[in-house]
């Protein structure tokens, strides 16, 4: 194997400029360079190998050889004999240890020298590297000759700091090594007899992966007799490894022999040198490399060729200014030539600057350039270093975006960034940055809230800023965030309330700093005090509500405890209230209940609370009450005032308030209890009729007691199912037969088995249960319709009543009458809803659009207690109904109240003019059924042809034909 320098570490050696750039570094100093073209004309000679070479450098450099004084000419041209690869190649380079005739100190020399071509056909150079070998005595010169004499090669080895040896080939191809010098033990630690040679020739000391090519270098030169140069690794008694450099000189003997002169030096050092050399370059973080005055490409490391996406080898020999985008290429082309014409310029020696260069894929990449020249022999090379930017231009493009994002952000924010520093020794702080923000936050400018403390402070009342020093104060020591809302008044005189929220943090010089933001939240403040209005106060009244109420009592409890008073609590109801909002509307109502309320509030006295807990219903907190005459004068007072009508606008109101009394400590002592006790005593005053008042006594306590448990109770039994429907027959006056039937709600218990309407029909309107009870009586209902039809009777239709607020939730209500028809399988036409009077009149619109769609599903209803509400007759006519049923108040008085009479006529000729029907409800008598027959009623029902009956038995009752209209079960 032919050792030298690596590839790329060979490129640094091509041509002088090349060699004076790492003389500059100080890495070839001691090494003698001399350049010979393919003229052998010397293009570069440095200051050392004129000295090995006994020449002066200035005379020799840009002379041909063969044109040279004598002496000059015989050390040259003894140095161009030093073998080396073939012309026009470039790789390794030869070496050779060479006897010259000129030296430094005047005498004769032996010198190590290292060769090779670079370039082809006449651009060919020879590139030699020189070092002089110490110790060495060529004085008798016969020793460059061709004879050979162990003498000879005994004085030849005098002295040299390397391996000398005779190598003999003998006809046969035999190999054997007569003479080994002494200064093996110096360079491998043998001794020369210890030397030991394979069968093959070889010496043993060589590295075994040198073997192969040292036995091929041997039979060449055995075949052509031409010296040559080499360089291989020898391992030392001691198992190291050291490089040997040297020469071989062939001559054939007259017996037919072939001898070789050998001597190879111990180089180690040198080659380490270039190994790091090699290293250094191989995996320089930066890319490097050289190129001549027109660009071109020279050399080039690894790091440089990864820059540009392309290996060295297609790299070198190429224009620099391939590898920039146009127009930057021309740009720099024209720089480079500027300065090798003028000097100067703003590429060379002017530090780095960044640019852009295209790889191999076209794609563009930033890097970072240093470019600077090293002249020699007239022959300038630039050294470029070349770093590739691409991830500090993306860190750079990020940090830039997020300075702009935190600038826009900045400048868009609905406030103002700042920076605050506490100030040592007085508490508070200072600002120290302040966005644009503050001018329209605050009403002063950033240098003006920076430069003066005063002006922040002008901006607060006193006891504002006592709370902003005390916030900072705490953040500070604690190292807790700053959250602080401050009410601040603008220079234009606007008050605001602005948020201050900060993160404290200590700076190298061992201060607290806040980096924060403050925000305008006068919109946030506005509707948190809204809120909080809403949970402690009626919108519509402007009264406190029930949570205000709970809220004040325990204050006015202690107060009564500590002056021995009462406390009184007045839950006070309007009567027939929802009548104001049916015949005038819910605004009217709305304007009503205004006005109540100042009058309330006026009547109750500026000590009192007075709230409004929804709808008709006001609660009344009175404390510091004396006695029983104090609270008789509030009643009073509330009663009088209430008996003169009520004037809004051109309207006067009849109102009447019933009132509900508990007393603290006497009926109870919290205000839950005090309020429930207040709400079962006006439900006894409602019951006597309006205007009514009571005060809770015990007898109103246990009745309220039933009344909670009867309510569970008929949550039970609706958990159960155990409300159901009986049926009630509607008879037609002209044939006396059933051609309908009433579902009426009945519920029936494990215990007390059916519990009669009267007893829970009230409390689960007055709770909200009445629509779960209609829906488990409409469902019963179908059922029933579906047995009688399996039963083969003949099927009429099945009334249903629904309430108010079932009928008015129509989204839930169809659901319900959909899923019902669909269970049991039943014709929509067997199936009539009735509602009341007051529940279609509450909302007209509403009441015909869920009539109109019902209709659509083939279900006709009727208006139940017809008489009792407050139709209009040219709403009534809209409504898409079948009939009316004339309310059983007025069918009672038709026997002897002509009053009575005439209402029932005109609603039957109302009816027959609007093209409805009209059944009678709660016909008792055979005298009221001749009357409404007489009249021209179609249809009628009540105890005088049957009580409500379950569902088993109708199937045989529909059968019945009621000629004399006798009563049908108990």
């Amino acid at each position: 194997m032919r050792a030298g320098l690596s590839s790329r570490s060979a490129d640094f050696l091509k041509h002088a400029s090349t060699a004076e750039i790492f003389q500059a570094a100080g890495v070839v100093a001691s090494v003698g360079l001399v350049v010979v073209d393919a003229t052998r004309t010397v293009t570069l000679i440095n200051p050392q190998a004129g000295r090995l070479l006994g020449v002066d450098p200035a005379r020799i450099l840009g002379s041909r050889i063969d044109a040279l004084p004598p002496s000059e000419r015989e050390s040259l041209s003894a140095l161009a004999a030093v073998p080396a690869d073939d012309a026009g190649k470039t790789g390794d380079p030869d070496r050779g240890t060479v006897l010259l005739p000129g030296a430094e100190d005047g005498g004769a020399g032996i010198l190590d020298v290292s060769v090779q071509v670079q370039g082809r056909g006449e651009d060919a150079v020879r590139v030699f590297t020189l070092r002089r070998v110490e110790g060495m005595d060529p004085a008798r010169p016969e020793q460059t000759g061709g004879a050979a004499a162990e003498d000879r090669l005994g004085m030849l080895a005098t002295g040299l700091p390397g391996l000398v040896f005779h190598r003999v080939m003998h006809p046969d191809g035999r190999i054997e090594y007569p003479f080994f010098s002494g200064g093996v033990r110096d360079a491998l630690g043998y001794a020369p007899s210890e030397m030991r040679v394979t069968p093959d020739g070889c010496l043993g000391c060589l590295h075994w992966a040198d073997r192969d090519e040292y036995m091929d270098r041997i039979r060449r030169s055995a075949i052509d007799l031409t010296p040559y140069s080499e360089t291989v690794r020898a391992v030392t008694r001691d198992g190291k490894i050291r490089w040997l450099s040297g020469t071989a000189r062939p001559e054939r003997m007259e017996t037919g022999e072939i001898r070789w002169d050998c001597v190879l030096i111990d180089v180690s050092e040198r080659m380490l040198a270039e190994q790091r050399l090699s290293m250094i370059m191989d995996h320089a973080a930066d890319g490097i490399l050289t190129f001549d005055d027109l660009g071109t490409i020279e050399l080039i490391n690894v790091a440089a060729a990864r820059v540009f996406g392309l290996p060295e080898e297609a790299l070198q020999g190429q224009s620099v200014f391939s590898l920039m985008p146009d127009p930057q290429a021309g740009e720099y082309r024209q720089a480079l030539a500027g300065h090798i014409e003028r000097g100067g310029g703003w590429i060379i020696g002017a530090g780095p600057h960044e640019m852009t260069v295209q790889r191999r894929n076209g794609h563009l990449i930033p890097v970072e350039l240093t470019v600077s020249e090293v002249s020699s022999a007239g022959q300038r090379t630039f050294v470029a270093v070349v770093r590739d930017i691409t991830h500090r231009k993306e860190t750079e493009a990020r940090l830039h975006a997020t300075e702009h994002r935190l600038l826009s952000i900045t400048e868009n924010l609905q406030g103002m960034v700042f920076q605050m520093r506490a100030v040592p020794g007085k508490g508070g702080g200072r600002f120290v940055y302040a966005s644009d923000g503050c001018r329209d936050l605050l009403g002063v400018l950033p240098d003006d809230l920076v430069l003066d403390p005063q002006v922040f402070q002008s901006l607060m009342e006193p006891d504002q800023a006592a709370v902003f020093t005390q916030a900072l104060e705490q953040s500070a020591e604690r190292f807790d965030p700053l959250e602080l809302d401050l009410f601040l008044q603008a220079r234009s005189g606007i008050g605001h309330w602005v948020r201050f929220l900060a993160t404290p943090r200590v700076t190298e010089d061992g201060q607290v700093m806040w980096d924060g933001v403050a925000l305008d939240v006068t919109d946030r403040k506005r509707v948190e005090d809204e809120l909080t209005f809403l949970a402690y106060y009626d919108p519509l009244t402007r009264l406190g509500n029930r949570a205000l109420f709970l809220d004040r009592f325990p204050a006015a409890r202690a107060d009564a405890d500590h002056n021995r008073s009462m406390v009184a609590v007045l839950m006070l109801g309007l009567d027939r209230f929802t009548m104001i909002n049916t015949t005038c509307g819910h605004d009217v109502g709305d304007q009503v209940l205004r006005q109540v309320a100042v009058h309330l509030q006026s009547l109750a006295g500026s000590g009192a609370l007075v709230c409004r807990t929804g709808g008709d219903q006001f609660l009344i907190l009175a404390p510091g009450l004396k006695d029983r005459d104090g609270l008789g004068a509030l009643l009073t007072r509330i009663a009088e005032a209430f008996e003169t009508p009520l004037l809004l606008g051109e309207m006067e109101f009849d109102l009447s308030l019933s009132s509900g009394v508990s007393v603290y400590p006497r009926d109870g002592l919290d205000a839950d209890t005090l309020i429930r006790h207040a709400e079962a005593a006006l439900h006894r005053a409602k019951a006597q009729g309006p205007g009514g008042m009571e005060i809770y006594t015990e007898a109103l306590g246990r009745r309220a007691s039933q009344m909670l448990t009867l309510r569970q109770k008929i949550r039970r039994g609706l958990d159960a199912g155990e409300f159901i429907a009986h049926f009630q027959p509607k008879v037609e006056t002209a044939t006396g037969r059933i051609v309908g039937l009433e579902a009426l709600a009945r519920w029936s218990t494990a215990d007390r088995g059916l519990v009669p309407p009267s007893e829970f029909i009230e409390i689960a309107e007055e709770y909200g249960l009445i629509d779960a009870i209609c829906e488990q009586v409409m469902t019963d209902s179908c059922r029933w319709i579906r047995d009688w039809q399996a039963q083969g009777a003949i099927p009429v239709p099945v009334a249903v009543n629904v309430s108010g607020r079932q009928f008015h939730n129509s989204r839930l209500l169809l659901g319900q009458i959909r899923s019902a028809l669909e269970t049991w399988q039943v014709s929509p036409d067997l199936l009539e809803l009735e509602l009341t009077e007051s529940s279609a009149m509450a909302d007209p619109a509403q009441a015909i659009s869920v009539v109109t769609q019902l209709k659509d599903m083939g279900i006709f209803c009727a208006i139940d207690d017809f008489g009792t509400g407050y139709s209009s007759l040219s709403v009534l006519r809209r409504f898409p109904i079948r009939y009316l049923k004339i309310d059983r108040s007025f069918i009672n008085g038709v026997s002897h109240s002509g009053e009575d009479a005439a209402i029932v006529r005109a609603v039957i000729a109302m009816a027959r003019a609007l093209g409805l029907s009209v059944v009678a409800e709660g016909i008792e008598t055979s005298a009221q059924w001749a009357f409404l027959r007489q009249e021209g009623c179609d249809q009628g029902q009540g105890y005088l042809f049957s009580r409500p009956v379950a569902g088993a038995v109708i199937a045989g009752l529909l059968q019945t034909v009621f000629v004399g209209a006798p009563q049908v079960g108990s």
